[in-house]
């Protein structure tokens, strides 16, 4: 019996080949793109990005023809970067919404109090140190003057089901709290069958953006610095209690400035009641969280949920060094923008996968970093297989090899985190393709 992301693999194979998508992959100022017959067709051209490996051209070539069944090679170097350059890279976001469409609306996602509970971050990223780059993304210095280009990406996760539900990719000049309100925008488009929570860190909170998610008809949970808010928090009389947020003269000037049509809404408001949750620490300070949850869920259970937010920071931590998402086929934007949007969705098919096989393991879980690297090895031959039998067959052996890399969770002491330099091959973050 097949499994439900076989589906949604297939969905995405069938997609394609549609003329839909075709008009999409294609610029606007390139109409004529993808329309004869090649000999490394649009499809392929969208798989090679999929099972990127991060080798020179010549050789992601060669492996993607070996797989496929070609005794020599027939293209050459220049004709595969050709091709890659003409593809829009809002074609992998548009697979990625197709792909996630699937699963709102035909799975049952996992929730918390009937709420999907999301998490926004934002990371920079390392992009090809190019002068193209250099002008798009800008360049991050340090204090003796060296500077690195670097991209400011911010992403929308869903905590509980894994995805990475969007990606937006900008010049370091654009603000998370901006990147972060695209997000949100982006995910409109992916039906979504249950109201929708987020939690932000300690460098979102602000009354715009609080205004904006209550516009989107959403929930929020932030946990906010110890250096704002503090007139309304000195008037807090308990650990939970509601608090009005008034639009001050310096907090009105600040947001004219950046959003005018918003201090308009605000100037009539006056402000925004929210509701405020402390949590003391053992060193005597405060943690201070914002939310507009309804009193019916607990302090106790939010505090709870807010710990859940570390998923993000740890999908980070696999598109960067377990799918190798720094390391870009080009020099362009463009080309970061392929390879950012297409790991995605890479990230998320994977995802997929895990978190099947980790319905029938009880205590272990799966190792990541094996899947990834099997998942990179063995799915291309799974979407060339034109017999039904035996790509149900491949699927299964892509699982069976799966659980054989398991592991028991270990809750290991908490240490003081040592600083210390390290060699140029980490021995605990090897690669597995």
């Amino acid at each position: 019996m097949a499994a439900p992301y076989h589906k949604r693999f297939d969905l995405i194979s069938n997609s394609l080949t549609s003329s839909h998508f075709h008009s999409i992959a294609r610029f606007p100022d390139s109409p004529n793109s993808f329309t004869r017959t090649r000999k490394f067709p649009l499809n392929e051209v969208i798989y090679s990005f999929l099972f990127k490996r991060g080798l020179t051209a010549t050789m992601e070539v060669y492996h993607y023809l070996k797989r496929k069944g070609s005794s020599v090679m027939t293209l050459s170097k220049q004709a595969f970067l050709s091709q890659r350059k003409k593809v829009n890279p809002e074609a992998f976001r548009f697979l990625n919404l197709q792909y996630l469409s699937h699963f709102y609306t035909q799975d049952t996602p996992k929730t918390w109090h009937n709420y999907l509970v999301f998490a926004i971050d934002g990371s920079r990223m390392e992009v090809p140190n190019s002068k193209e780059n250099r002008l798009f993304f800008s360049q991050n210095g340090n204090r003796f003057g060296e500077t690195s280009v670097r991209a400011q990406t911010s992403g929308l996760m869903d905590v509980f089901n894994a995805f990475l539900i969007d990606l937006q990719i900008d010049s370091l000049h654009v603000g998370e709290k901006n990147l972060a309100k695209k997000n949100l925008l982006s995910s409109e488009s992916i039906p979504f069958q249950a109201p929708r929570l987020v939690l932000f860190d300690r460098g979102y909170p602000s009354l715009d953006l609080i205004h904006f998610i209550e516009k989107q008809k959403l929930s929020y949970l932030i946990r906010i610095p110890s250096t704002i808010y503090q007139k309304e928090r000195a008037q807090l009389t308990s650990l939970d209690s509601s608090v009005f947020l008034s639009c001050t003269y310096s907090r009105l000037r600040t947001m004219k400035r950046v959003e005018p049509e918003l201090a308009k809404d605000f100037e009539a408001n006056k402000g925004i009641m929210t509701r405020m949750i402390q949590l003391p620490l053992e060193n005597g300070q405060m943690n201070v969280f914002m939310t507009n949850l309804p009193a019916t869920i607990t302090r106790e259970e939010i505090l709870e949920l807010y710990k859940k937010r570390w998923a993000i920071e740890k999908l980070w931590q696999t598109v960067k060094n377990k799918l190798k998402i720094e390391q870009v086929s080009g020099k362009s934007p463009v080309c970061v923008y392929q390879d950012f949007l297409a790991q995605s969705l890479v990230y998320n098919m994977v995802q997929d996968v895990m978190s099947h096989l980790n319905q029938k393991e009880t205590k272990k879980k799966i190792n990541e970093n094996i899947a990834i690297g099997l998942w990179k090895d063995q799915l291309i031959d799974i979407v060339l297989e034109k017999d039904d039998k035996e790509k149900l067959l491949r699927f299964k052996k892509l699982e069976e090899d799966i659980l054989r890399a398991v592991y028991l969770p270990r809750d290991l002491q908490r240490n003081k985190r040592k600083y210390k330099h390290h060699n140029k091959y980490k021995q605990n973050q090897k690669p597995s393709f």
